[in-house]
């Protein structure tokens, strides 16, 4: 995964040298005051560091000056009514930029498509939360086929700031794991080859199915 930067932070995957910087964070009981588990000594925390390196869910957010300031990771769950608002926002802002350029009548417009969406009875979608805000997003439904269920996506995005560093990969992964637990055995989507959308696909195992072609009337 690439860093992601703004004026003041890094985000970017934990390293074996974040032990130090976890164990000042996780030793604090007022830190901690609200999380699920008690303060960490300093082999504890030099131990979740190491485990954190390799689990991808799991993101560090430093100070640019280099100092690891808080704990961040990737939570994905399935898209429920209370994330119903956020999802809209984030759709509007993703699909409203390069290279889709996409107009809406209005903000109703968008929300009563995921409405009725949510509606089907096969409806299946997936949320990317970071520090519990919605920042990936996928919808679709359960497509029945002969050897089983496949998960057909419809839409797919990732926050403007979040793209291009390793989140929408993750993402991808995670939703794979939870369809295996749902007995879904398959992904499928359609998508343009002339945006980037294609070489991401491509390149997170998807292929090009024969001649398939997509028909409208």
């Amino acid at each position: 995964m690439m860093e992601l930067r703004t004026n003041r932070l890094i985000i970017r995957r934990f390293s074996g040298n974040d032990g130090e910087d976890l164990y000042e964070y996780f030793s604090n009981p007022r830190v901690l005051e609200f999380e699920p588990y008690k303060p960490f000594t300093k082999d504890e925390s030099y131990a979740e560091a190491k485990r954190r390196v390799s689990d991808e869910k799991f993101l560090a957010v430093c100070l640019k000056e280099g100092k690891w300031w808080r704990n961040m990771e990737l939570e994905v769950t399935k898209l429920s009514e209370e994330y119903l608002e956020e999802c809209v926002d984030l759709f509007i802002d993703t699909f409203s930029r390069e290279p889709w350029n996409d107009e809406y009548n209005s903000r109703e417009q968008v929300k009563d498509f995921f409405i009725n969406y949510m509606k089907n009875n096969y409806f299946l979608g997936y949320v990317g939360l970071i520090d519990q805000k919605v920042i990936a997003l996928s919808i679709g439904m359960k497509k029945p086929w002969l050897s089983g269920l496949e998960y057909y996506i419809d839409e797919f995005c990732i926050g403007h700031d979040f793209q291009g560093k390793g989140i929408g990969s993750l993402f991808l992964k995670n939703i794979e794991e939870l369809l295996a637990d749902d007995k879904v055995e398959g992904m499928i989507l359609n998508t343009e080859r002339d945006y980037p959308s294609y070489e991401f696909y491509k390149k997170n195992g998807f292929k090009v199915i024969g001649n398939l072609i997509v028909l409208g009337k």
